[in-house]
């Protein structure tokens, strides 16, 4: 049985990175972008960008950029926030938006994370089918859950609820798709942070 831990890392791209490193040489640091929009600062939630399609996952059909705000408990797995996080994928705005497309590129999304983490923590990465559910929400959004491969910490299945909110960057031609992302029921105070994120998103370019 594989022990539960937790990751002691400066984030979640150090880990990508080494396990790109071992595994096929690929540089994430390198992917390191500069957002045209701005997310407000939270005590303790640790930031990362990386453009897309990511190095982890050269399949994702998109180009653009990914931001992400991590909660402080994010790979501990004894914490309440463990994989409770925001991430925003700014995309052209010609890209196709709907409940079917946004479940199959989050999938894709996960499977090559998954894939390229779970062996260098000692998990195999197929012992977890990744299934996305998405459906429109009323807001103009998209909500639902996902079940992954939790591949930092315990190397057992989690399942996500998943929050997406559609904001136009009509100045730049884009579109941000904001993902509010955790475990956790939709009562826990973790949604009260995620959300204060997601209502001070900004586009600025």
């Amino acid at each position: 049985m594989k022990p539960t831990r937790s990751v002691s890392t400066s984030g979640w791209l150090l880990v990508v990175a080494l396990a790109l490193t071992s595994a096929i040489t690929l540089p994430v640091a390198s992917q390191e972008v500069s957002a045209p929009f701005s997310i407000p600062s939270r005590e303790g939630w640790r930031p990362e960008s990386v453009a897309l399609p990511p190095a982890f996952a050269p399949t994702f059909p998109h180009q653009g950029l990914a931001e992400l705000r991590f909660s402080p408990g994010m790979f501990d797995s004894t914490r309440e926030d463990f994989w409770s996080y925001l991430m925003v994928w700014w995309v052209p705005e010609k890209t196709e938006i709907g409940a079917v497309s946004l479940a199959n590129d989050l999938a894709v999304y996960y499977r090559g994370l998954i894939g390229v983490v779970a062996p260098g923590q000692g998990f195999d990465p197929a012992s977890v089918a990744v299934e996305v559910d998405l459906e429109s929400s009323a807001t103009g959004g998209f909500h639902g859950h996902a079940t992954i491969l939790d591949a930092f910490a315990t190397g057992k299945a989690i399942t996500l609820s998943v929050r997406i909110d559609r904001v136009a960057c009509s100045a730049s031609g884009h579109v941000a798709l904001v993902f509010s992302l955790t475990p956790q029921a939709s009562d826990h105070a973790i949604w009260k942070d995620l959300d204060a994120l997601r209502d001070g998103f900004q586009c600025t370019g």
